[in-house]
């Protein structure tokens, strides 16, 4: 266990493409599954942008803060702002079109990580980072046990079922 582990921080820190298959087959091999989420999560130097969007993002708050502005400060409002930006990148999908989708895609991260930034510093939340984790250890927990075959979907909804479980234990004992 100790060398599969290893193996798998090696990987991390070499930032290397690896096959899904290769994925699962180690998935289900090994016992401590969260270790795959590693490999998941870093892809390239991704990871360095998304960083960086999360500390802009914060700065934002900052700079908001200050400024006093309620409209920054009004999650409803913010909320919006991301549905309107998807309706955007719904007109921007078309082909030779990219520049514009991405440009409007990011809008809806940028907003994102605004909301993120916002919750994080009125305490709602732990981190942007924390919701990251857990996404990924979320899906890491629902996509790789599936098989691409009918069965499919009711692994899913057991899945789904046993982490709505673990959610409302882990919020009972952190506000408790």
């Amino acid at each position: 266990m100790i060398i599969i582990k290893n193996i798998i921080k090696f990987i991390y820190i070499l930032n290397r493409k690896i096959d899904a298959n290769f994925l699962k087959e180690l998935y289900n091999k090994i016992e401590l599954k969260s270790e795959i989420s590693i490999i998941l999560y870093y892809k390239g130097d991704t990871m360095h942008e998304v960083d960086a969007l999360i500390k802009l993002a914060q700065h934002k708050t900052t700079i908001d803060t200050k400024r006093g502005d309620p409209k920054y400060f009004d999650y409803d409002w913010m909320i919006e702002s991301i549905i309107g930006e998807a309706y955007e990148v719904k007109e921007e999908i078309k082909e030779k079109n990219s520049v514009h989708l991405e440009d409007e895609l990011g809008d809806i991260l940028w907003t994102l990580h605004i909301i993120c930034a916002k919750l994080e510093n009125d305490k709602l939340i732990t981190s942007t980072e924390n919701i990251y984790k857990r996404a990924l250890q979320k899906y890491n927990e629902r996509i790789l046990p599936l098989q691409g075959d009918l069965d499919d979907s009711s692994i899913w909804q057991k899945v789904k079922a046993q982490q709505k479980q673990q959610l409302k234990k882990e919020n009972q004992k952190r506000h408790s």
